[in-house]
């Protein structure tokens, strides 16, 4: 799986089809290509591809005002058959090598009761912080050190390990 900057106004019309799946996949919002193309331009965005085919993004701000300049991700989508333990952690291992050394933190925010990933969260060394949500009264915040998941490869390589 490889992880990488994408741009909008740049991708090809198979990745926009891929982004547009993605979005609408098991979402109950299913934005049409013009509020998307809104949405993904507020925050960076990362592409996650399996071999040529983008499987996935993630939203990240790259130093987030709301968590002293970490590094956030906003929003982790992937298809479906992607929804497997050690795939969502090469995802996470992935974005943290891409923004390495731009901030010591990566936080999520996130609804706790809803987000079925959240064991794999804390597996992965994610922490529930006593930070409240700026968001939404109900979430959690979610950091882990950089360095934490730099060193995660151990467990891309026993994924049974992980949980």
């Amino acid at each position: 799986m490889e992880i990488r900057k994408i741009f909008v106004n740049t991708l090809s019309l198979p990745e926009v089809l891929a982004l547009l799946d993605i979005a609408q996949g098991i979402a109950t919002r299913r934005p049409d290509w013009q509020e998307l193309k809104q949405e993904l331009r507020q925050f960076e965005l990362c592409g996650i591809y399996d071999g040529a085919q983008l499987v996935g993004y993630a939203q990240v701000n790259v130093r987030s005002p709301y968590f002293g300049g970490s590094t956030q991700i906003l929003s982790l989508r992937y298809l479906w058959p992607y929804n497997q333990e050690s795939q969502i952690a090469e995802m996470i291992h992935g974005i943290a090598e891409l923004y390495r050394g731009q901030s010591p933190w990566m936080v999520m925010d996130i609804d706790a009761k809803r987000d079925f990933n959240f064991s794999l969260y804390k597996a992965l060394g994610f922490q529930v912080s006593t930070m409240r949500s700026p968001l939404v009264r109900n979430n959690v915040v979610l950091l882990c050190p950089m360095d934490s998941l730099l060193r995660a490869d151990f467990m891309l390589d026993n994924p049974s390990g992980i949980c």
